[in-house]
């Protein structure tokens, strides 16, 4: 989700439900969050936004499916990664903007995630994007009320985007070859999508994580929150569940009410790459690193190192050579072979 500083809309008169529709009127928000003193201090010493180290910029990919910028797309006979369409130079024109004009954090190409925390408790910088769950934020005594979580900017056609995760499935869960009793492993996995297994898995055990309470299930306050890593891990296993009892009360519990509004615009804003994510991992590919020829030209042309107006033709023509005319034709023959055929 992106969420925003709600003293800052407050003190600059923003009304997101109706002010926030499209890239423009982000763009006009994020301006006034660095110039208009937003935090009342009368120095200035605000940014629009942050975002983390290279590679990661979770704050841009809050931006990009608003420019059709963040998915595969199946164009005059190949089927082409994102990041070498037409709309992801738009991206790149509109985050140069912001760089320029000191809208996002300049350092943001150094922030690791730590460091991207440690500024934002600082509370000053009006936007960032991340997960739903924000235990970061709240790690740092700092309180979701104070933000306003809402939806990407609509793309130019008017329709809806979506925030584009790499994929949906953040965490994997494997047996390795040496394991003595597989059956045993999977006879639990199932237990865990029963109504009893999906209690434990949220709320922990009875006496030493909750009690009963005129029939509900209450956490001990000691114990609201914890073991989140491994309830976060199984929250797929659950997810058909979040919106009914006893599975809502206890995360509510964890989470509080304005928690599970976030989880619930998560669902309904995320998305991601399908073509992309669905598409085999070829292994002849393995030898070449798309990934960091995309992080290097990104980077550069946000911070403005290149022009891209300029480079962008050789920056596509580079992709191609260096493995990626390879990358189409296999994608493309998966697309027309596979893919396509099974919608």
């Amino acid at each position: 989700m992106t969420f925003l500083r709600k003293d800052w809309l407050d003190n600059l008169g923003i009304n997101p439900a109706t002010d926030l529709n499209t890239i423009d009127d982000w763009y006009r928000m994020l301006k006034r969050f660095t110039t208009d003193d937003p935090d009342r201090n009368g120095i200035n010493d605000t940014y629009g936004l942050i975002s983390t180290d290279s590679g990661y910029h979770y704050t841009n990919w809050a931006l990009q499916d608003s420019f059709g910028a963040a998915r595969a797309k199946y164009v005059n006979g190949e089927l082409l990664p994102n990041y070498i369409l037409p709309e992801y130079k738009e991206w790149l024109k509109f985050m140069n903007r912001l760089y320029r004009e000191k809208i996002i954090d300049p350092e943001f190409i150094e922030n690791g995630g730590g460091k991207m925390w440690e500024k934002i408790a600082t509370r000053k910088y009006g936007m960032f994007y991340y997960f739903w769950g924000m235990q970061e934020y709240l790690s740092k005594g700092l309180s979701r009320d104070e933000l306003i979580a809402v939806p990407p900017p609509k793309r130019a056609d008017g329709s809806d985007a979506q925030y584009i995760y790499t994929s949906p499935n953040r965490h994997m869960m494997a047996l390795t070859a040496g394991c003595s009793n597989i059956e045993a492993v999977l006879k639990f996995f199932n237990w865990t999508c029963t109504p009893e297994g999906g209690i434990f898995l949220y709320a922990g055990l009875e006496g030493k994580d909750y009690d009963i309470a005129d029939n509900k299930i209450v956490i001990k306050n000691e114990r609201r929150g914890k073991n989140l890593g491994w309830r976060q891990l199984t929250l797929g296993v659950e997810q058909p569940n979040v919106d009914r009892d006893p599975i809502k009360s206890i995360l509510t519990q964890s989470f509080g009410e304005l928690g599970m509004e976030h989880l619930a615009m998560a669902t309904k804003y995320g998305g991601y790459n399908e073509l992309e994510l669905y598409c085999p991992v070829f292994e002849e590919l393995s030898q070449y690193d798309f990934e960091k020829l995309v992080s290097e030209f990104t980077d550069k042309a946000i911070t403005g190192v290149i022009n891209i107006d300029a480079e962008w033709d050789n920056y596509v023509r580079n992709f191609r050579r260096m493995g990626g005319d390879r990358k189409i034709e296999l994608s493309t023959n998966w697309y027309n072979n596979t893919y396509n055929k099974k919608q």
